[in-house]
C-alpha cells in the first residue's frame, strides 16, 4: 500500500539503528575503562584529580633505626631507608598514605590533602622541621624572608604549599620558576629551636645563604 515503508528500508533503519546502539556500547566501554584505570593508578576517574589538583612529591621522613616503606594511593611500597627520607609521586587532592614496617605490616596510616603542592610525611619519632620562604632571596631589592612552618614529631603530615621545595639537605637551585610558587626550604632542626623562632629564622637563612654561595 501507498505511504507504508518498504522491508529493504526497515532493514536498512534498524540495521543503522544497531550501528548507533553498538558504537555507543564501544564509547561508554571505553570510558569507563579509561577511568577505571585512572581511578586504580590512583589519579581518579578520567585523571580528574590530576587535571584539578595537578601532581607533585610526597617527601617522607625517616630518622628512626628501622627501614620503612612508603605506599600512596595503594601503589606498590617503596623502601624509606632508616635515617633518610624518599620521595615518590603525589597526585593532588585527597591521598591515602600507608607507612609499613620492615616484614610488611601497616603500622601508620595517613591522609594528606594538596593542590597543586608538594608533600611531607615525617614518620620520625623526635624529629623538628622549620620551613622558610626564600622567595626575596631571588630578585633584587630587599631580602626578606619568612617563617611559614614550625613542625614538631606531633605534626606528621604536612602540605608545604608550593611545588618548588628545597628539601633538608639538598642545594637550592640556582633559578626560581615562580609559577611552580614560592621557593620554600624545608629544614631539619633541633626541636629547641622551634622556641625561638627568631633565632631560628637568622640561623637558616646564614646556612641557607652559604649554601646558595657555594653553587654559584
Amino acid at each position: 500500500m501507498d505511504g507504508l515503508p518498504e522491508e529493504g528500508d526497515i532493514d536498512a533503519g534498524v540495521s543503522t539503528a544497531v550501528k548507533v546502539g553498538v558504537g555507543l556500547l564501544g564509547v561508554v566501554l571505553v570510558v569507563g575503562l579509561l577511568g577505571a584505570v585512572g581511578h586504580l593508578v590512583g589519579i581518579g576517574f578520567l585523571g580528574h584529580r590530576l587535571i584539578m589538583y595537578g601532581e607533585g612529591e610526597l617527601y617522607v621522613l625517616n630518622l628512626t633505626d628501622e627501614e620503612r616503606y612508603v605506599s600512596v594511593d595503594g601503589r606498590p611500597p617503596e623502601v624509606v631507608h632508616a635515617q633518610n627520607a624518599q620521595i615518590v609521586q603525589l597526585i593532588g587532592g585527597r591521598s591515602e598514605v600507608e607507612i609499613l614496617g620492615e616484614s610488611g605490616e601497616v603500622i601508620e596510616e595517613y591522609v594528606i590533602e594538596t593542590r597543586r603542592s608538594h608533600g611531607l610525611i615525617n614518620v620520625s619519632e623526635r624529629a623538628c622541621l622549620a620551613a622558610i620562604d626564600l622567595s626575596s632571596l631571588y630578585g633584587e631589592g630587599r631580602r626578606e624572608v619568612e617563617l611559614v612552618g614550625l613542625w614538631g614529631p606531633e605534626d606528621r603530615v604536612q602540605e608545604v604549599g608550593s611545588r618548588n621545595v628545597v628539601w633538608p639537605r639538598r642545594d637550592p637551585p640556582p633559578r626560581m620558576d615562580a609559577e611552580m610558587g614560592p621557593m620554600v626550604a624545608v629544614e631539619i632542626v633541633g626541636c629547641p629551636l622551634l622556641e625561638d623562632p627568631g633565632f631560628l629564622k637568622e640561623y637558616l637563612v646564614m646556612r641557607i645563604e652559604d649554601r646558595m654561595d657555594r653553587g654559584r
